[in-house]
């Protein structure tokens, strides 16, 4: 089953993220930048953007800007890293619209490219900037080959208290929100309830065990979930088809498994049983 994406706020920002953040609220703080142009707002910021970019020693692209190593390229700033003749990553993407007729066409410039991290610097009238962050949000979520841990970080100009409104917002499985924020214990208690989509959860907890390693941590805390949830939940003789369904992708995990108690192992394989027919 392919699992719907969705992009969330998130909380806790990479250092990365924080550093670009607090370089625009030093811009902003600043009483050269009171009283200047678009221009040389968009000046000002591919010179911070490229001299962060080459403290990480990444090669920048921006048009005539004297701190980038390359003309514009793709995008208003690009970082690149690589080696001799290759690209291997784009570490940041960014595209700046002043005009809030033009903010949604240049940020689907950002949609197509495999980085890091795009940012959008824009600014829209205020009664509309919620309206806007909603709309570029759903942008992202339409779009088929949005990918999960795909990262955003949209920079909205607040003229009111003339600074940066910055959000940074990544692409998860619906569910995934739920584990990063509430825990393993209540994520089982939020699947008991069915307050969230069983079904997306589940399967988005199987995928979660798939990338880990079985030795950490959060692999033995999510199967011991899992089987907890498995056996004080799952009778297989009194299941819906609904039910059933929902369950069956996780009973043929664990009946995989040779490490878990012999009832949880024994319903996990009734389970199976049901859908051969035996």
């Amino acid at each position: 089953m392919e699992l719907k994406l969705v992009v969330f706020p998130m909380v806790h920002l990479n250092p990365l993220e924080e550093q670009i953040i607090d370089l625009l609220d030093q811009i902003c703080n600043r009483e050269s930048t009171r009283g200047i142009t678009d221009r040389e707002w968009t000046s000002i910021i591919k010179r911070e953007l490229c001299s962060l970019g080459d403290l990480y020693d990444y090669e920048t692209c921006a048009a005539a800007c004297d701190k980038a190593d390359f003309p514009e390229w793709l995008f208003d700033i690009t970082w690149l890293d690589g080696i001799p003749g290759r690209i291997t990553r784009v570490p940041l993407v960014v595209e700046s619209e002043w005009s809030p007729g033009g903010v949604e066409g240049d940020f689907q410039k950002l949609l197509l490219v495999r980085a890091e991290l795009r940012m959008m610097l824009y600014r829209v009238r205020s009664r509309d900037e919620q309206r806007m962050r909603d709309i570029l949000v759903d942008h992202i979520e339409k779009f088929r080959e949005s990918r999960v841990g795909d990262r955003y970080l949209l920079a909205q100009w607040n003229e009111n208290e003339f600074k940066f409104d910055c959000t940074c917002h990544m692409v998860m499985f619906h569910g995934q929100w739920y584990l990063e924020t509430i825990g393993f214990d209540e994520f089982v208690e939020f699947v008991v309830k069915e307050e969230v989509g069983r079904r997306d959860l589940i399967n988005f907890v199987l995928k979660l065990i798939d990338r880990a390693e079985p030795s950490s941590p959060r692999y033995v805390e999510v199967l011991r979930s899992l089987v907890s949830f498995l056996e004080d939940e799952v009778r297989p003789e009194a299941m819906s088809d609904d039910r059933f369904s929902e369950l069956l992708p996780l009973a043929q995990y664990l009946v995989n498994r040779n490490d878990l108690n012999p009832v949880v192992w024994h319903r996990a394989r009734r389970l199976i049983a049901r859908q051969l027919g035996d």
